[in-house]
């Protein structure tokens, strides 16, 4: 199952090879799912000995994907954050030089 969560996590960022932020988009989707291996896994072992039903295993997997929107919508707040951080010492000194 390891190598199966891994296999799609590096599809997955392979797919966002073009952005500008692959990097950044991809650590922190990496590091979400893999705070969510364990259940990910536990869901897939139950679905394949019919612990649960289809409908079940689609509703289960449905939580984790928005789990990991949420995570990945927390590291685009603090990015955000980050970034006005910057810019508010930039124009900051720059208003400093200037005056």
């Amino acid at each position: 199952m390891t190598d199966t969560i891994e296999s799609v996590l590096m599809q997955i960022t392979a797919q966002i090879e073009d952005s500008s932020i692959k990097e950044q988009l991809g650590n922190a989707l990496i590091t979400s799912i893999r705070m969510q291996q364990v259940a990910i896994e536990q869901l897939l072992i139950a679905r394949k000995n019919g612990e649960i039903t289809e409908e079940d295993f689609e509703i289960e997997l449905t939580r984790e994907k928005q789990i990991t929107v949420a995570e990945m919508l927390t590291s685009q707040i603090i990015a955000k954050a980050e970034v006005q951080r910057v810019v508010n010492k930039t124009f900051q000194a720059l208003a400093n030089v200037l005056v």
